[in-house]
């Protein structure tokens, strides 16, 4: 295939090192900005130097983040700290790429804005949850004419701060003329194909009329809207590989049980969310294509982020704590080797169905598995790495990948990272900003109680030990959302 070349959302493990390593599943080397231009959490990326970099470097394809291009990436794509006329200026530079290099094969991604804010520090994620429900309210009250909610909506808007809630409103207006802008790029043919993502929301809330405007002036084929984000540069990159292959990439749903409520934090139902992510990934829901085992929630789904934490980070406590929702046996009845999206929770995989793949010996036949953040993050990386593993067979790079979402998704994210905040809160530390004077003793808890819970697992099942490799984990941006996983 001809070079393939990521611009990502920001630096993040999942936009940046597992895309890279899913690329590796299938064959491909994918190249990427120095990361010293990319910015990290609330410090921005360099666009000017990264508009450059796109110039200079030869491509046959590459994947865009039309946010880290027009703000610096997505925390910045949340304040209106660059003014509109500059976001739209840095998105004209594709014009003159493509007028330069006709031949690029430009896959771009655009984030519809979420309904909140960054919530850096306790005041932003106070202010953050009012923002959030003020969106909906809005929403509902001013176009679905819910006006016995306006009371409410009036209390919401006065907790939040309005230095706040004036700087929402301006990047959503930004944010939503970059978008239209990404439309106009597709239209003319800079762009081939153009997926336009909707991070965080809820089935009402300002992006509705947003997402109404966009789908009247969409036009053409190439281009798709759905829920998700963090997973996009993976899922057009998955796309890219097929479509340059002439693969077909046919899908089986299996669904543990209903699947007609939307998952928390997004706008369709969960059915429709799997069907958008297949067709995104250039996939095909079909009969006897890749089995994909989706691990469903009760409604309402919980997040972890925000549950109870574990006293002490095991795996006997984790699956004490977490109620057996009967995944093995729904397991066995899902046929072949198969993909597993696991949205029984948001932000975190089911250890009980993570018991059964690893006892049933079937993690290791696993053309993907993920469990994190959202339903769409989720099934977009599962969706990714079983297309590219069709691709490029069995591999090292295969199990590398496995292995990392396993520690990731299965045990840090359900199990070490709620143990790990309130570590880091009785010590005097955010758990949302760790802060240099506490980063080193963060990432050393992290990487003792991420080796001692995969040790348990060696122990237990051999399916994890043929799996083990060395490896660090640390906190890549300074807090406990995210975890860095190293393979040494």
């Amino acid at each position: 295939m001809t070079p393939l070349l990521l611009l990502p959302l920001d630096d993040r493990p999942v936009n940046l090192a597992l895309p890279v390593q899913l690329a590796a599943v299938a064959g491909e080397t994918l190249h990427t900005p120095p990361r010293a231009l990319l910015g990290r959490f609330l410090t921005p990326g360099d666009p000017d130097a990264l508009i450059a970099w796109l110039a200079e470097t030869a491509a046959g394809t590459a994947i865009l983040s039309l946010d880290m291009l027009a703000y610096g990436g997505l925390v910045a794509s949340r304040t209106p700290m660059v003014a509109a006329e500059t976001a739209l200026a840095r998105l004209d530079t594709l014009r003159a790429l493509k007028r330069a290099r006709p031949d690029v094969q430009l896959y771009a991604f655009s984030v519809i804005m979420r309904l909140t804010i960054t919530g850096a520090d306790a005041e932003t994620r106070a202010a953050g949850r009012d923002i959030f429900r003020y969106s909906e309210l809005r929403d509902r009250v001013e176009r679905m004419g819910e006006t016995d909610l306006a009371p409410e909506l009036a209390a919401t808007t006065a907790r939040i701060p309005p230095r706040l809630l004036d700087a929402y409103l301006a990047a959503r207006a930004r944010n939503h003329a970059v978008n239209r802008a990404a439309l106009a790029l597709l239209a003319e043919g800079v762009l081939d194909y153009l997926a336009l993502v909707q991070e965080d929301t809820a089935p009402a809330g300002l992006h509705v009329a947003e997402q109404q405007a966009l789908l009247a002036e969409a036009r053409g084929t190439r281009w798709r809207l759905y829920a998700g984000t963090d997973e996009a540069g993976q899922t057009l990159l998955a796309r890219a590989v097929l479509e340059a292959r002439g693969m077909p990439f046919p899908v089986t749903p299996h669904y543990r049980g209903p699947a007609d409520t939307p998952a928390l934090y997004e706008d369709t139902p969960l059915r429709e969310t799997v069907r958008r992510h297949i067709d995104a990934v250039g996939g095909t829901s079909a009969p006897g294509g890749t089995p994909l085992a989706v691990h469903t929630f009760t409604p309402p789904q919980v997040d972890l982020f925000d549950a109870p934490p574990l006293t002490t980070p095991t795996w006997d406590a984790a699956l004490a704590a977490y109620p057996d929702t009967g995944a093995a046996a729904w397991l066995a009845e899902v046929p072949g080797a198969l993909a597993v999206a696991d949205t029984a929770y948001c932000n975190g995989g089911d250890p009980h169905l993570l018991a059964a793949l690893l006892d049933g010996g079937r993690m290791t036949d696993c053309l993907g598995y993920a469990a994190w953040n959202t339903a769409g993050n989720t099934l977009g990386t599962t969706l990714a790495h079983a297309a590219l593993r069709t691709v490029g067979g069995d591999s090292p790079a295969h199990r590398d990948a496995l292995f990392v979402r396993l520690l990731d998704d299965g045990l840090y994210q359900p199990i070490v990272r709620g143990w790990l905040a309130a570590r880091l809160e009785e010590s005097g530390a955010s758990a949302l900003n760790v802060g240099e004077a506490h980063a080193a003793t963060a990432d050393a808890r992290v990487d003792d109680a991420l080796h001692a819970l995969w040790r348990e697992l060696c122990a237990r099942y051999p399916a994890a030990a043929a799996l083990d490799r060395p490896f660090r984990a640390t906190l890549p941006w300074g807090r406990v959302f995210e975890v860095g996983i190293e393979l040494r």
